[in-house]
């Protein structure tokens, strides 16, 4: 077989010197010796019945079989391999250029080409939308809940609210004034004197659009300063609600008339504090 396929492959780079060799030989040219039935396989047969060039007589040699044409829309071999190498090389390519800020999407190729702004603001707007629906859900919900609930004031006219946070208790009275507040018989500015505080005590007034439309007067126990301040701003909330249940939702949207249960975690035996341990010593 390797014998045969040599030859043929001889004749073909260079015909005038397989001629002359076939001379000398004694062969005719333009014939081969019989193949072994044994030994053939059924490419070879394939290409037995493949059609020649007309065979020509003298120093003229027989060509052998000719290439069959690619059908055309028919794959080469490897070629979607190829397709697939040429991709990736490009995608290299323009990762080296800098070209990072592109979002290639799509299953054929590279596909259609983004940049990574618009992506995240197509993102943003989507996430916005959605924001914006459970908000609308939301409202709609507190708006009904609202209109169940009924004005709650003393024959003097005054709405009351008590606030917690961490050990501190705060009540609340609050009735239509100009704004002056009273905090255990002393004055916001001389009761607080920091202004996180001060800022406190007035969010639930600023939030509703209240600001010197209400007096009020609080009796605040236990805790220091930032708990005293938060549990006055839960009471606040709680008592605007009483005197006009429509800012019920605009409390609720800012989380004003949610009790704040977080308090400082206990220590535990064997423990430093409530996390931190004591050093570790090997010996």
């Amino acid at each position: 077989m390797l014998q045969l396929f040599g030859r043929r492959l001889g004749r073909l780079i260079c015909p005038s010197r397989c001629m002359s060799g076939q001379a000398e030989g004694g062969s005719t040219p333009g014939t081969e010796p019989p193949l072994d039935t044994a030994e053939s396989s059924p490419s070879q047969t394939a290409s037995t019945n493949s059609p020649t060039a007309p065979a020509t007589t003298g120093s003229e040699f027989q060509t052998t079989t000719l290439p069959a044409e690619v059908p055309a829309g028919a794959s080469l071999p490897l070629q979607g391999f190829q397709q697939n190498q040429f991709e990736g090389k490009e995608w290299s390519r323009l990762i080296d250029r800098g070209r990072y800020t592109r979002d290639w999407g799509g299953s054929d190729g590279l596909g259609s080409e983004m940049s990574i702004e618009d992506r995240m603001e197509q993102l943003g707007q989507a996430a916005d939308a959605e924001r914006a629906a459970r908000h609308a859900k939301e409202m709609a919900i507190q708006q009904e809940h609202a209109a169940k609930l009924v004005q709650k004031i003393d024959e003097r006219g005054r709405a009351y609210g008590t606030g917690k946070r961490k050990a501190s208790v705060a009540r609340v009275w609050i009735w239509e004034g100009q704004g002056n507040l009273d905090i255990n018989g002393r004055t916001l500015d001389a009761y607080f004197g920091t202004m996180p505080h001060r800022l406190d005590v007035l969010t639930p007034f600023s939030a509703t659009g209240t600001l010197d439309q209400f007096d009020m007067r609080a009796l605040v126990r236990g805790g220091g300063n930032t708990g005293q301040a938060q549990a006055l701003r839960h009471g606040i909330a709680k008592a605007l609600q009483a005197y006009s249940p429509p800012l019920h939702s605009r409390l609720k949207s800012f989380g004003l008339l949610t009790r704040d249960s977080r308090v400082v975690e206990r220590k535990k035996p064997g423990k430093a504090k409530a996390r931190k341990s004591f050093q570790w010593v090997k010996r």
